[in-house]
Parts: C-alpha cells; sequence; structure tokens
C-alpha cells in the first residue's frame, strides 16, 4: 500500500503533503487510545479461545504493545502521504488520532506493513466484528468511522499475495460491507439542498460527503474483486444513483473558513451519479464531451469512471449478452478516451506516464477493450475468462502475460 514520492497521483495533491494531521503531541492520550485498541484485541482473542471448534488466532500481547506506542505515530503521517491520495475516504483536516473510533485508528496505523503483517489475523476478525455492531449505532459519525476502517482494512488484504486471505475477504468481508452500505442507503446518498447564498454547514458536508465516498469506494471495491477473479460484481452501478465525490481541494479544506470559499465559487456538491454518467457513455444521443453530465472531470474522476464501467462489462459477459453489446461498450470506452483527452491534452507524455492515475486509466481501457475482444472471439488460452470464480489471481496473470505479447 506504501509507494513511492513518484508514484503519487499529480501535483494538485502537492499542497496538502505539508498538512499533516496533527496528533497534538499529547503521547499520553495517543497511549490511552492505543491502550484501548490493545484491550480489545487481547479480549476478542480470549472469547476467541474458549471457542474450541473455531479458528484459532495468532496474538502476542507484547507485539502488540511493541506496535500501538505513541513513538509510532509516524505510521499515521505515512498514511495520510502515501495511501490517503489514492483512496481519499477520510477526511485528514478532521482526523484526530485521540476522538476516532478505535477501528478507524487501527486501520490507519496498520497502512504501515510492518504494523500489519505483525497483528494479521485478528485484526480482520475485530474490524469485522465492528462492522457487524454498526446496528447499534446512533453516531453516524462514529458508525462512519467504523466503516472507512473496514474499507482501509479490505484494500490492505486484497494487495496481500495471501490466497486465504484473498478467499476470506472475498466471500465473506466484502459481501458484509456492501450489505451494511447498501442497508444504510450510502450507494444514494445526497448532500442537503442548501440555498443560493447561505453558508453550508462544513462538519454537516463532511459527514455525508463521507458516505457518499463510502458508498462510492465499496462499489469500487466489489468492481476490483471482480476482476480479479472473474466474478460477478456484488454491487451493481445502477445502485450508485447518489452524489459524486466532491472535488478533492473541497475535501482537504483545511479550515471552515477555506472550505466556503470554495463553495462560495461554485465547487461544492456533485449532483451527477455514477449512474447517470454511465448512462451517458453508453447512450446512443451522445453528442459530445461538452453535455457529460459531470463537469470539470479530474484525472481521479476519469480513473472512477472506468473501474466502475467493468461492472457493465462482467456483468453482460458473464450473462451472456456480451456478443449483443459489445459495440457500444466500446463506444463507451471510447467516449471515455474523449473525456480523458479533455483533461490532459497538452501535457507532457513523460509526466503522465510518471501519474499514478493517468497509469491505472489507460492500463484499465487497455485491459477492458481486451476482455471484450477475447470474449467475442473466445481466444483466452490463460482460462480466465473460461471458469467464472477462479480461487487465485494466478488466471488473470497469466491472461495479462498472454494479451502482451
Amino acid at each position: 500500500m506504501l509507494r513511492q514520492k513518484e508514484s503519487l497521483a499529480d501535483d494538485s495533491w502537492a499542497p496538502f503533503f505539508d498538512t499533516l494531521p496533527d496528533a497534538n503531541n499529547d503521547s499520553e492520550k495517543l497511549e490511552g487510545c492505543f491502550n484501548v485498541i490493545i484491550e480489545n484485541l487481547s479480549n476478542l482473542h480470549t472469547a476467541l479461545l474458549s471457542c474450541t471448534d473455531g479458528p484459532q488466532y495468532y496474538f502476542q500481547l507484547d507485539q502488540a504493545k511493541q506496535v500501538f506506542v505513541p513513538e509510532n505515530v509516524s505510521f499515521i503521517h505515512q498514511f495520510f502521504r502515501f495511501s490517503h491520495p489514492e483512496v481519499p475516504i477520510v477526511h485528514r483536516p478532521s482526523f484526530n488520532p485521540h476522538e476516532v473510533h478505535p477501528v478507524l485508528l487501527m486501520a490507519v496505523f496498520l497502512s504501515e506493513e510492518y504494523a500489519f503483517n505483525t497483528l494479521r489475523g485478528l485484526v480482520d476478525k475485530y474490524v469485522n466484528y465492528g462492522v457487524m455492531e454498526t446496528d447499534s449505532m446512533v453516531e453516524l459519525a462514529r458508525l462512519n468511522q467504523v466503516l472507512q476502517g473496514a474499507l482501509l482494512m479490505h484494500g490492505l488484504q486484497f494487495i496481500m499475495n495471501e490466497p486465504q486471505r484473498r478467499e476470506r475477504n472475498r466471500d465473506r468481508r466484502l459481501p458484509v460491507l456492501v450489505s451494511t452500505i447498501r442497508k444504510l442507503g450510502f450507494a444514494n446518498a445526497r448532500h442537503s439542498r442548501v440555498p443560493e447564498g447561505e453558508p453550508v454547514d462544513w462538519d454537516e458536508f463532511i459527514l455525508k460527503e463521507t458516505q457518499v465516498r463510502l458508498g462510492i469506494w465499496v462499489f469500487l471495491s466489489a468492481a476490483q474483486q471482480s476482476i480479479l477473479f472473474n466474478m460477478p460484481p456484488s454491487m451493481s452501478i445502477s445502485e450508485i444513483t447518489g452524489d459524486f465525490q466532491c472535488f478533492e481541494d473541497v475535501w482537504e479544506a483545511k479550515t471552515a473558513g477555506h472550505f466556503q470559499a470554495l463553495i462560495d465559487q461554485g465547487r461544492g456538491k456533485r449532483t451527477a451519479s455514477l449512474w447517470q454518467c454511465h448512462q451517458s457513455l453508453i447512450s446512443p444521443t451522445w453528442t459530445s464531451p461538452d453535455n457529460f453530465p459531470l463537469r470539470s472531470l479530474t484525472t481521479p474522476d476519469m480513473i472512477v469512471l472506468v473501474l466502475a464501467f467493468s461492472t457493465t462489462v462482467t456483468s453482460a459477459r458473464l450473462s451472456g449478452t456480451l456478443p449483443l453489446c459489445a459495440s457500444t461498450l466500446e463506444q463507451a470506452l471510447d467516449r471515455c478516451h474523449q473525456l480523458w483527452g479533455g483533461i490532459v491534452g497538452g501535457k507532457d507524455p513523460a509526466t503522465l506516464s510518471e501519474n499514478l492515475y493517468s497509469r491505472h486509466f489507460v492500463e484499465a481501457k487497455w485491459f477492458l477493450r481486451k476482455v471484450i475482444k477475447t470474449s467475442i472471439t473466445g481466444d483466452d488460452p490463460s482460462g480466465y475468462l473460461g471458469e467464472v470464480g477462479h480461487m487465485s489471481t494466478t488466471e488473470l496473470h497469466e491472461f495479462l502475460k498472454l494479451s502482451l505479447r
């Protein structure tokens, strides 16, 4: 999950890197928060040991005490410096390690690979229990924080090269997260209407924007799992009818005054949903990118759009309808390319090749085209497209290797 500086999104993030969340330099408070996590993990481990017929989870109290210490506060800064730009679901300006839910604090802290590898399976169980307890939560901010932590842990385990962990993530953890997001209505979360000229409540905006982002990013996680294992997506793009995530400078605004200034410039909520964007891309009445419902597109927006579109390709292929709509899907990818050109046109190709979002977009678009073409011809010696629900990533890797020859 941690990456080198050169692979970060683009220069638009630079102003935010020098303002990391303030830990208030209060080691005593932070130690108290960590002690809560350690105690919760220890109690969970003891409870699981009493279940003789259940799986046993490795846990060493001494190791946990070595990881969760104030001296390791740099792990939190590393999360915001390296991981946050790729999955911006945590509101950095208001993140306070002394106040957030233990599940979110632990997930942010464990984004440092050493910390995660030290604790592993038990923390996954702890986070899963936290998600299941959201039914009884009445404070929306705390509920949001548990789900943010769960999504971060899902992403961390998603990139681990461990088949058992990936299988558990796919078959047990992600379905719980999807079900929770669906039940809470986050897939269609929308900001409140505020009369023009009146101030927007920053806290209320961030609370709702967090739900908007959770709905979108859980859906994108389901799309990634679908691609990885060649399986039907567990969420449909037609469910994502809420607002699109706001501009990153609005999300990263450091003060209420800075936030309101951006709102006054017209950079507030974005009411075009992912579903509306998808419908526009496949519409027979498309005329030009100027009529696309989402305005002022950014490179992160395009990653969201193309990854979301992958669920349509997968669903059509697995339902046997791809031959009937292949031309429409390829045309939609052409339109994505037009939208992309409007963003990056005139930029140095060498710079773009080093841009994380640029690489992701180009690679994702190429992959979807290859999947459509190969599905039509039936020429897939890798076996990736032939079997639904692989147990490993071997087939996908083989498909990519053969496709690149």
